[in-house]
């Protein structure tokens, strides 16, 4: 069984276990997964199947959906607000969260010709409004359910969410390759830990340098993955180990086809799962996809969170997530 540390400013490391010995966690400011390689091997597939509810990635044995089958106009199944094609070639799709959270997917397309907003903005609703196509006045109602993070029961009759734009119409060159597949570094670069990952804890906390509550995972190449807050609790100092999260945020890449993202959430540990997100990420394209708990301080809510992406027959993946998780007894100061 192996362990990674886990290292806290000012503070001895901290050790924890891992379910999986091909699995990869990373410290904060220290990146040393991005650039391994994944061999599948039976050994993976037996890992995936014996840890069908914990932690696990390597080739995929489970079923997917025929094409046709395959329905991107509510990911978030009701609580879908919106669906935005935007002039850029990417999708955002808008979700009511609960709590009075709205939740934004974003998809680049596989050229690379679009680039990523959601760290750009501070809210759900400035993000519509600077994808909404030019021009474009949005429904009052729209706007009002983003900001809310829910519609009125009128507003749901019919339980269709918005769809703006038009789809933009991949070209031959994204069909025959994609620039993020093409470009591991590059995919290493602008989805690793200074470019993503530090912007999105600074959401969360004043200075994420005085916090050891960061678990980040990147893969190279996989067919399968899941990742589960609980899975990896934190063992903290001060206290009992910390296994629920207060955020988190995953990036998927798929590559040669098509790859299911799902994101689940529970509050606790008798709960069920509930799906918060059912995504077909496009051949080429990279989607993002944040969770969050309604509140996170020392005796609030954090809650279970779980990613997971399937890649169909062909196909495969890259992805890079992370956990934001509450500590007791440190400096960390959320926002």
């Amino acid at each position: 069984m192996s362990k990674t540390t886990l290292t806290k400013a000012g503070s001895l490391a901290l050790t924890f276990p891992l379910l999986l010995a091909a699995s990869t966690m990373a410290c904060v400011g220290v990146d040393t997964s991005e650039n391994e390689a994944f061999v599948p091997t039976m050994a993976d597939t037996e890992s995936a199947r014996l840890n069908g509810d914990g932690d696990f990635y390597g080739p995929s044995a489970r079923a997917l959906p025929e094409p046709e089958a395959r329905d991107n106009s509510a990911p978030c199944g009701d609580q879908t607000l919106a669906v935005v094609h935007a002039r850029s070639g990417a999708t955002y799709v808008f979700c009511a969260m609960g709590n009075g959270k709205t939740g934004v997917l974003e998809e680049l397309p596989a050229d690379g010709s679009a680039v990523s907003v959601l760290d750009t903005y501070t809210t759900p609703t400035e993000v519509l409004r600077a994808v909404a196509p030019e021009n474009m006045a949005l429904p009052d109602e729209l706007v009002a359910a983003v900001d809310r993070g829910a519609r009125t029961m009128e507003e749901y009759r019919p339980l269709k969410p918005f769809t703006l734009g038009v789809p933009k119409t991949p070209s031959p060159m994204t069909m025959v390759g994609s620039y993020y597949c093409d470009n591991p570094t590059e995919w290493s670069y602008t989805y690793g830990w200074n470019n993503s990952f530090v912007p999105f804890i600074e959401e969360y906390v004043e200075d994420y340098a005085d916090c050891s509550l960061h678990l980040w995972t990147s893969s190279d190449t996989v067919t399968a993955h899941q990742h589960t807050a609980s899975t990896n609790p934190v063992a903290d100092d001060y206290g009992p180990p910390y296994a629920t999260a207060c955020a988190a945020k995953e990036h998927v890449l798929s590559c040669n086809g098509q790859t299911l993202f799902e994101a689940f959430q529970k509050e606790t540990p008798s709960d069920p799962w509930e799906t918060k997100l059912t995504y077909w990420v496009s051949d080429g394209g990279v989607a993002t996809w944040k969770l969050f708990a309604s509140d996170c301080q020392a005796s609030h809510d954090r809650d279970d969170m779980r990613y997971k992406g399937t890649s169909e027959p062909g196909a495969y993946h890259k992805y890079s997530n992370i956990f934001i998780k509450w500590l007791g007894g440190t400096s960390c100061v959320f926002k």
